[in-house]
């Protein structure tokens, strides 16, 4: 079935750059835009110091999970068309335009950072005019803010590279976690983020503008996990996407925040290939083959308020998978803090579930969320020691999930092997 699905999805229609390096004008040019220095720009150059070998095995950039990797973060945006599937709320193929973060030369990080609109690459316009067509204010969801990352910069020198896949929140977009996407890029993984058309906020496909539609929430879930899988395929195929033979397909992980959490767990369930997965303020359906061996990841708020119903859920689901797992419990913290939606979103910035002061779930008085800096510096922290042990074993990651760094912030919990 995979590969059938891979054969039919062969073209990308490609309406901004791939993740490629250069950032030539000539986007044609094979040789300027080749991710790394070989002369026949066939792959990995056996002498690069970092590249895995038999004797050493993989090696990591860094061991300090919590300060900035040593690469800048690149950025390109793809549009992806699974010839395989129909687009549930439009016509034709199902598309998924898809954010890519990588490890890109240090010194790209001396050129123009991209904003937040940068994601749609030249098409901000068309997502303006769709906005203010069904009524919105583009300004209020959309604020234009440096996103921490460099369009088309040039790749670095590293590899091979771990893949992570970050699954959005209902009604929200795949770039709605920019800062933790930077973050695991600058220590050298790919992060691809689709944003789930029909369940996106506001999308683009080929041609154009894509809406939300009021979906019921298990065809939802059934697409996204299969958009998830999509993309495994996609990322870790040279036929389909050029940089493929920068991947390592044994070291494949995802990220999901809210109902892209559920996605993630579900999507780790039934695809073989995903070695570890997080959740951030989500919960999955406490049920798990005994052959389910992911690591697994999982941070949560004592005061959100859509989470809130599904907390039995979430205990069970943790109980039920098998070790290495982690959970964090953070204390006076609702459900978008654990995004960048506070920040990019003014809508949510007064008092929105996660975002600024709100009243506490039992009713009695307020809280203040955490700075968001505090709380994603902690949580990008954990996540990039915790894909550093599953996919490389590294004893400093180990080390730095045995205890809790972040007292003041959090209860921890550490199962290890």
């Amino acid at each position: 079935m995979r590969a059938t699905r891979v054969i039919r999805a062969l073209v990308l229609v490609l309406t901004i750059p791939l993740a490629c390096g250069g950032g030539d004008d000539d986007a044609g040019d094979d040789d300027d835009d080749a991710p790394v220095d070989d002369d026949d720009g066939a792959g990995p150059d056996d002498d690069d110091e970092h590249h895995e070998d038999d004797d050493e095995g993989p090696r990591i950039p860094t061991d300090d999970p919590e300060a900035p990797g040593p690469f800048a973060a690149g950025t390109s945006t793809i549009i992806l068309e699974d010839s395989a599937r129909e687009l549930f709320c439009g016509d034709g193929p199902r598309s998924l335009m898809t954010v890519v973060w990588y490890p890109a030369d240090p010194a790209a990080a001396g050129g123009e950072e991209l904003t937040v609109r940068g994601f749609f690459g030249d098409r901000w316009d068309e997502i303006a005019a769709a906005i203010l067509d069904g009524g919105g204010d583009p300004d209020d969801e959309f604020a234009d803010l440096p996103a921490g990352a460099y369009r088309d910069a040039p790749h670095a020198d590293f590899y091979p590279l771990g893949l992570i896949l970050f699954s959005h929140g209902f009604s929200a977009n795949g770039f709605q976690n920019f800062t933790m996407a930077a973050h695991l890029a600058s220590h050298g993984y790919i992060v691809a983020a689709p944003d789930h058309t029909c369940n996106s906020r506001v999308t683009l496909s080929e041609t154009g503008v894509v809406e939300d539609t009021i979906a019921d929430a298990l065809v939802t879930i059934f697409e996204r996990v299969d958009d998830l899988s999509f993309l495994i395929d996609v990322f870790t195929d040279p036929q389909t996407y050029p940089f493929a033979e920068l991947v390592d397909p044994e070291r494949i992980g995802l990220v999901g925040h809210s109902f892209g959490g559920w996605s993630v767990t579900e999507a780790a369930k039934a695809d073989g290939r995903v070695r570890a997965f997080v959740q951030l303020a989500s919960f999955g359906l406490p049920a798990v083959d005994p052959s389910f061996d992911a690591a697994s990841m999982f941070f949560y708020g004592r005061q959100d308020k859509y989470m809130r119903p599904f907390k039995g859920w979430h205990n069970q689901l943790i109980d039920l998978v098998p070790a290495p797992k982690y959970e964090a419990e953070l204390f006076d913290t609702g459900h978008y803090a654990f995004s960048d939606l506070c920040r990019y979103n003014l809508r949510l910035q007064n008092g929105g579930n996660g975002c600024g002061t709100e009243t506490r779930l039992n009713g009695e008085g307020t809280f203040t969320n955490p700075d968001h800096d505090d709380l994603h510096r902690a949580m990008n922290a954990y996540i990039t020691a915790f894909f550093g042990n599953a996919f490389y074993d590294a004893h400093a990651f180990k080390t730095y999930l045995a205890e809790n760094h972040f007292t003041d912030l959090m209860t921890y919990d550490a199962t290890a092997d």
